[in-house]
């Protein structure tokens, strides 16, 4: 049943993506210097999210997540349907943690519209522990990005463990 639970979540996450990349026509033509000012907007908040993440800061993490409608998280194949839910998970998961150090290794951003982007990357995370244990772990991660009236959020969030 694992396995078909993977294969239900990677057919919605495809599914997401293509109804994403499929808005890509019906918009306007963006200029190169609008999607790279779009890139940049982005990557300020994706810098945001990254550093309160190293410092386990989970309410600033938090603040840039769309609190409107139902977020969806996927983690290793777990759904956290709901911003709220994501939320808990992340504020108990972060108890403990001192700090986090990332290392990218790709990041790719494709602007899809004006008012969504899309981000996937892989990485590594390494994480100290506040009694001196220390851990990591590879990862792939996708973002959908929304502008809403404040500026961008995270939306749309899928992370899976790369170790194996």
């Amino acid at each position: 049943m694992t396995g078909m639970r993977a294969w239900s979540a990677r057919i919605f996450v495809m599914a997401i993506l293509l109804a994403v990349c499929s808005c890509r026509t019906a918009g306007p033509v963006l200029s190169e210097s609008q999607v790279k000012a779009i890139k940049e907007q982005v990557r300020e908040v994706h810098d945001k999210i990254t550093d309160a993440a190293a410092r386990a800061d989970v309410e600033t993490m938090f603040s840039c997540v769309a609190e409107h409608g139902d977020a969806i998280f996927i983690n290793d194949g777990k759904q956290r349907l709901t911003r709220k839910q994501a939320y808990e998970v992340y504020k108990q998961r972060y108890e403990g943690i001192q700090k986090v150090e990332y290392q990218f290794s790709r990041q790719d951003v494709t602007v899809v519209s004006p008012q969504t982007v899309l981000w996937m990357e892989q990485g590594r995370a390494e994480a100290a522990a506040t009694d001196g244990r220390t851990f990591g772990t590879s990862f792939n991660q996708t973002i959908v990005f929304v502008l809403e009236e404040d500026g961008w959020k995270a939306l749309y969030v899928h992370i899976s463990d790369d170790n194996g």
